[in-house]
This record gives structure tokens, C-alpha cells and sequence, in this order.
């Protein structure tokens, strides 16, 4: 049994495809589990959180968020709901990665910077860090089994140091909150 239940919940299927790279070539530290719950659109995450932070059978939740969502205003919406459920600015429990979550899968294998949250307009980027995919990037299974099978124990720890650089303000293109949670669970040998 777990010493720290924690509850993760992500916008979708992109997060779920990072989280298993990250149990699967990560070291996360024993004792503590981490169950990811798919949102499936940021728009949903509020409610799940309400839900799982009610339940008293995790010891925490976090939500992964992407700051792109700022421009369509869903993170906005999706944070003052947070903090009308937490009472104070969910500075700790809403994890962000800007532009998004592809940038941080795309770390190990580019120094390319996405300045804008059209993961379509990237698909050559994409493409050139993962050439086993085909068609235009829309973070489909095929595409995410594409980049699953890129990664390794080497290349995960290549994207942990890369993001250890990355700003931990929103504003700052690429910048994540998300990265420096990952080196945290990581199990020290």
C-alpha cells in the first residue's frame, strides 16, 4: 500500500501518454502513487478536481493544465474555478506547462521552442523528433504510440534536464511547473 495517495488529473490523452512514459521510464519514489485521471478537455478538470479533492482516500490532487488554453481562456476559467473550490490562487495544486505538453515530450530531441499552441502547425517539428509518424500531429493513438516508443530511461532523463532550465512563469515561452514536479517524484538513487 501507498504511503501518499496523490490524484492527477490531465486534459487529455496527450498528459496520459506523457504520465505513462514517466511511470515507465521514470523512478518515481516509493511509497507514493499517482493515479491519473483523464478530464478529457479542460473544461472538465474543475469538476473532477471538486470530486477527487472531496475524496478523503487521496492524500493530494493536482491538475495538469496548458497555459495555450489561456488564448481560448479555458485556463483562466479552469483556474477560478479552482480557486472558488480551494478558497486561494491554485498556485501549487494546477501544474502548467507552456505552450503545452508536446513541448516537453519534443525536449529531448529539439532545442526548437513552440511559440504557439496550433500543434498541427508542428507537425514537421514532430515529425523530424519522431519520424516513425505519419500524418498531420493531432496527438491520435497511433501518434502518441509513435512517441511512447521513442522514449527510453536515457532519453526521459535527457527531458528532466532539458526542462530543469525551462521558467517557472507563464508567461515565459517554454516554461512548466510541470518539470520541476517531475524531478521532485524522481526516486535518488
Amino acid at each position: 500500500m501507498a504511503d501518499f495517495r496523490l490524484a492527477l488529473i490531465v486534459e487529455g490523452n496527450e498528459e496520459v501518454n506523457f504520465l505513462r512514459i514517466v511511470n515507465d521510464y521514470g523512478r518515481i519514489k516509493r511509497g507514493l502513487s499517482i493515479e491519473v485521471i483523464n478530464a478529457e478537455g479542460v473544461g472538465n478538470i474543475p469538476s473532477l478536481f471538486d470530486a477527487y479533492y472531496r475524496d478523503l482516500s487521496y492524500d493530494g490532487v493536482l491538475c495538469l493544465l496548458d497555459v495555450d488554453n489561456w488564448k481560448t481562456e479555458c485556463y483562466e476559467i479552469a483556474t477560478s474555478k479552482l480557486r472558488s473550490i480551494l478558497g486561494h490562487r491554485p498556485d501549487e495544486e494546477a501544474l502548467f506547462n507552456n505552450p503545452n505538453t508536446l513541448q516537453l515530450l519534443l525536449s529531448p530531441f529539439t532545442d526548437e521552442v513552440m511559440d504557439r499552441s496550433d500543434k498541427a502547425g508542428y507537425s514537421d517539428l514532430v515529425h523530424r523528433c519522431f519520424p516513425l509518424m505519419k500524418g498531420v500531429y493531432r496527438a491520435s493513438g497511433a501518434q502518441l504510440r509513435s512517441i511512447y516508443k521513442a522514449y527510453s530511461r536515457e532519453v526521459y532523463l535527457a527531458l528532466l534536464e532539458k526542462t530543469e532550465s525551462y521558467s517557472r512563469d507563464p508567461h515565459d515561452l517554454p516554461s512548466s511547473t510541470f518539470a520541476p514536479f517531475l524531478r521532485k517524484i524522481e526516486e535518488r538513487p
